[in-house]
C-alpha cells in the first residue's frame, strides 16, 4: 500500500515520525510531502507492535525514503518512543498536544500561529503531568500553552477511564456535592474511591477533556464501566437532545467546571432529563472553547483557530464549536484528511520535526530534543 502524499507548508529532509502509542499510525516525509500510514493500532499488543515495525520498513522501502530524523511523543513509556530511542537516527521530541495541532496546520496549508485546542483523553506534558484540555498558541515550530481545564482526580489511574463512575466521584466532590447520584454503586467500593480521592492515592490529577465526558455520561448513569475506549463519551453524545442552554464555568488560566458539576447534579436530582444534560453539557464545552479563545485572542491578537484531539470526533461539540467561534469572527481549521484522534499524531510530529530542523538552520535557537546521544 502506497499512501497518497499530503503536501505540507513547508519543505525540508526526510523525516519518519513514530505516532502515538493507541491508533499508533506513523509518518514519513519526502521534501514537502508526507506519507501517513494506514491505521496501525494500540502499540501495547505484541502482534500490532510486531506490525508496526513492519509498516515502517515497508513503506520506507516502498516510497524509497531513508529518513535522516525521527520524530517522537514525549511520554517515555510509549512503545514508539522506545523504539524511536533505540534507532539510529537523530531524535525530535514533539509534546502530544502540539502534535494535534500540528497536524490540523499540516491538514490545511498552515505553518503560523493559531489558537490551537487541544481536547483529547490523555497525553504527557512537558514535566510529566497528564494532559488533555489544552489551550495553546501554537506554530509549527513551538506551542505555548495559555489554559487549561481545572484538573480531575483519576482514582485508581488507568482504572478511572475504564470505570467512569471513578471520574464522577472526583467530579462531585471536587465541586463540594454529595455521592447520592452515585447510590447505584457497591457503597464498598464508593467508600474506598471517596477515600483515595480526598487523600489523593493513586488518584493522579488531568486537565482531560475526554474525562470530563466520561465523568458526565457517569453522573448521567449513561455509562458506569466501559468495554472499548471512549464508549461512555460516544454515547453521551447519542443520547443529547433539544436546547443550546448552557451550564455555568468559570473563565480563567485554569477554566472551573465545579459550577458546571454544581448545576448537572441539580439538574439530575430534579429529575431533569440525561438527554437534555448531556445537550447542555455539551454546549457548555462548545462555550468553553468559544471563551479560552476569546480570552487568548484579546492578549495575542491571533484569530485563527485549529481543532484537534480526540473530542473532535464528537460532532455535536465540533459543530457547535465552530459555529460560536465563527459568529465571533474567528477563522476556524479542523480536519478533513487526517483523523483529529491519534491518528494523526504522526503527522504532527513530522510537520513541527520538518519546522524546527528549518529554523535551526537558519540559525534559530531551538533544541532539537532534550534528548543527547
Amino acid at each position: 500500500y502506497v499512501p497518497e502524499p499530503i503536501e505540507l507548508p513547508l519543505s525540508g529532509p526526510s523525516v519518519i515520525a513514530v505516532g502515538a502509542e493507541l491508533k499508533n499510525t506513523v509518518c514519513l516525509t519526502r521534501a514537502n510531502q508526507a506519507f501517513l500510514s494506514p491505521h496501525i493500532g494500540d502499540l501495547g499488543d505484541a502482534r500490532t507492535f510486531a506490525s508496526f515495525e513492519a509498516t515502517i520498513e515497508t513503506q520506507r522501502r516502498l516510497l524509497g525514503i531513508d529518513p535522516e530524523y525521527i520524530a517522537h511523543d514525549f511520554h517515555p513509556d510509549y512503545q514508539s518512543t522506545r523504539w524511536a530511542l533505540r534507532s539510529s537516527f537523530p531524535p525530535i521530541e514533539v509534546q502530544h498536544h502540539h502534535a494535534h495541532i500540528a497536524s490540523c496546520l499540516a491538514e490545511n496549508g498552515r505553518a503560523g500561529n493559531v489558537i490551537g485546542v487541544a481536547f483529547d483523553g490523555t497525553g504527557c506534558g512537558p514535566d510529566g503531568e497528564i494532559w488533555g484540555g489544552e489551550i495553546l498558541i501554537a506554530s509549527l515550530t513551538r506551542a505555548r500553552r495559555v489554559a487549561h481545564l481545572r484538573p480531575l482526580l483519576l482514582p485508581g489511574g488507568e482504572a478511572a477511564i475504564r470505570e467512569p463512575w471513578r471520574l464522577a466521584a472526583a467530579a462531585l466532590i471536587d465541586a463540594g456535592e454529595s455521592l447520592d447520584l452515585l447510590a447505584r454503586i457497591d457503597r464498598k467500593r464508593l467508600d474506598i474511591v471517596r477515600q483515595m480521592i480526598r487523600k489523593r492515592v493513586s488518584s493522579p490529577p488531568a486537565t482531560s477533556a475526554g474525562r470530563w465526558f466520561d465523568a458526565v455520561a457517569a453522573l448521567c448513569g449513561v455509562r458506569d464501566v466501559i468495554t472499548y475506549e471512549a464508549q461512555a463519551a460516544a454515547e453521551l453524545e447519542a443520547i443529547a437532545a433539544g436546547t443550546d442552554d448552557s451550564y455555568p464555568f468559570t473563565a480563567g488560566d485554569e477554566i472551573d467546571l465545579r459550577p458546571t458539576v454544581r448545576a448537572i447534579a441539580t439538574d439530575l436530582k430534579s429529575g431533569v432529563p440525561s438527554s437534555l444534560v448531556s445537550a447542555r453539557f455539551h454546549e457548555t464545552m462548545a462555550q468553553v472553547i468559544a471563551s479560552a479563545c476569546a480570552r487568548a485572542a484579546s492578549t495575542t491578537a491571533v484569530r485563527e483557530v485549529a481543532l484537534s484531539g480526540g473530542c473532535f470526533q464528537n460532532r455535536r461539540l465540533t459543530e457547535r464549536a465552530r459555529t460560536l467561534l465563527e459568529h465571533a469572527g474567528f477563522a476556524v481549521f479542523t480536519h478533513r484528511l487526517v483523523p483529529a484522534n491519534d491518528g494523526g499524531i504522526a503527522l504532527g510530529q513530522a510537520a513541527v520535526a520538518l519546522a524546527r530542523i528549518a529554523e535551526k538552520e537558519q540559525g534559530g535557537t531551538h533544541h532539537v530534543s532534550r534528548h543527547t546521544r
